[in-house]
């Protein structure tokens, strides 16, 4: 998401548009993403996720290099939005096909190495658009996206015909008990799931604007996000690290149930100068840790069958309940204070305790997984 805020700023003042007018191509962008985030996984699970991965590569390409010769505003929204159908392709196929690819006791480490481009991207994407945009234009980073993908896209193809991924659902079905979008113990954890994205978009806009209006630093406002932002990257390695399939429910209840705590204790030190970013860093941390585990946790009672289709849900459910995030705090903040907003933040993370618990007791009582032969 990192590429498409940049663009609120980058491309208006050649295309003659206001910045709440270039706020559309980042809304249909966020709406194309969700519309063809759940056909995805159902055509993972059954065309095979090697294949969806690689389609997303190549219309990626397509809409980046649309966004870079478009002309006029229309063109660049239309562009934009193919974009965005392109990104809703990838977490559904990227994660099953890692799902399918990686054993069980190795997963964790894998989802959380693989989560670690999320937030390095979050925090590295908007400098280095910048910075090419200082050199060659806005249209330079959307032609480097088309190249970069062009070229993954043959990988893709490559290695598909190579034979070195898992292309197709496997034949043989893994000893699972669950059985997909019927177990409650997806919808108990993707429900979770959906008050994480919530706190994590939240934080997005509210992040910036607290450290103009309270921080105190030598360091400038884009460093200063950028360290804080960047322990998100820590946090994916961390949780996959610790993510080995056992103790593993008991590990994410205690990371979601740290989230709250943080985020009221922000609240009350807000004027204590360092204090509230160190706490925001450590909220990070303890929120992108949980997307690790909780991928591994959703492989480990779902079927091979239903694994793109789950994470689909996973995803859809993360960027529909995050999405109303940033206007809720900013509202707050603007008619309350930064205090107010980061108080609600933080009621809505203590809130979300409730439903892991739920969680966990579904799992102590679900019925162990019949041995394989």
């Amino acid at each position: 998401m990192a590429l498409p805020a940049v663009t609120l700023s980058l491309p208006a003042a050649e295309l003659g548009i206001s910045l709440e007018a270039m706020a559309w191509p980042v809304t249909l962008f966020t709406l194309a993403m969700g519309l063809t985030s759940l056909p995805a996984g159902l055509l993972a699970d059954r065309w095979g996720a090697a294949r969806v991965l690689t389609l997303f590569f190549w219309l990626t390409a397509v809409g980046a290099a649309l966004c870079w010769a478009s002309q006029g505003y229309a063109a660049f929204l239309l562009a934009h939005t193919l974009l965005g159908a392109a990104a809703g392709l990838y977490h559904p196929s990227g994660l099953g096909l890692l799902s399918l690819s990686v054993e069980r006791r190795s997963l964790g480490m894998a989802m959380g190495l693989h989560g670690m481009a999320g937030p390095t991207g979050m925090a590295v994407a908007p400098l280095a658009m910048f910075g090419l945009a200082e050199l060659y234009g806005w249209r330079a980073g959307f032609g480097g996206l088309a190249l970069v993908c062009a070229a993954m896209a043959v990988v893709a193809h490559v290695v598909r015909r190579g034979g070195w991924v898992l292309d197709e659902v496997a034949a043989v079905e893994e000893p699972q008990d669950g059985e997909g979008l019927g177990d409650a113990r997806v919808w108990l954890l993707v429900a979770v799931v959906g008050v994480n994205a919530f706190l994590a978009d939240g934080l997005a806009p509210l992040l910036p604007e607290t450290i103009k209006a309270h921080g105190v630093f030598v360091w400038d406002l884009e460093t200063v996000v950028f360290a804080v932002l960047a322990m998100g990257a820590v946090g994916q390695f961390f949780g996959g690290r610790l993510a080995r399939g056992k103790k593993d429910v008991r590990l994410y209840a205690l990371v979601v149930a740290l989230q709250g705590p943080l985020l009221l204790a922000t609240a009350a030190w807000l004027d204590a100068e360092l204090a509230p970013f160190v706490l925001l860093a450590a909220f990070v941390f303890f929120n992108f840790m949980t997307q690790p585990i909780e991928n591994s946790l959703l492989a480990s009672f779902t079927r091979r069958q239903r694994r793109g289709t789950v994470y689909a849900l996973k995803f859809l459910v993360g960027l529909v309940v995050g999405s109303p995030a940033a206007v809720v705090v900013m509202s707050l903040a603007g008619q309350h204070g930064f205090a107010r907003a980061w108080s609600v933040l933080g009621v809505v993370g203590a809130l979300s305790i409730v439903l892991v618990l739920f969680f966990a007791r579904r799992m102590r009582r679900a019925p162990a997984p019949v041995p394989a032969p």
